[in-house]
């Protein structure tokens, strides 16, 4: 089994929730909300799905960045979201790539 770096960072984050809702409490509704891919390809492309709770807005991308070189993978998803009353919000952090190769030192990236 395989786990991508969203569904590792959703696990973390959901982790560190306190038990939500509380008992009695109402339930937690969730909207729809999508990283399109507008650089990447011949037209804007859907690259991830994911929920967020009702009324939070949010900002999202998918960063490209063909630096050869560094800890940094090729691209990039993005997301910032807030809650309306600016008390919460939702951020995917950048992550890193890390690859070997036994053919030496890469010239080209």
């Amino acid at each position: 089994m395989q786990f991508t770096p969203i569904a590792v960072a959703a696990a973390l984050t959901l982790a560190a929730l306190p038990s939500w809702p509380a008992p009695g409490a109402a339930p937690l509704r969730v909207q729809v909300a999508e990283i399109v891919d507008r650089q990447g390809f011949e037209r804007p492309m859907r690259a991830v799905t994911l929920m967020l709770p009702v009324g939070f807005k949010y900002e999202a991308q998918v960063a490209w960045s063909m630096t050869p070189g560094g800890c940094q993978r090729p691209y990039q998803p993005q997301l910032r979201a807030q809650a309306a009353d600016g008390q919460q919000a939702i951020a995917l952090l950048p992550g890193e790539g890390w690859g070997r190769s036994s053919f030496g030192a890469l010239t080209q990236g």
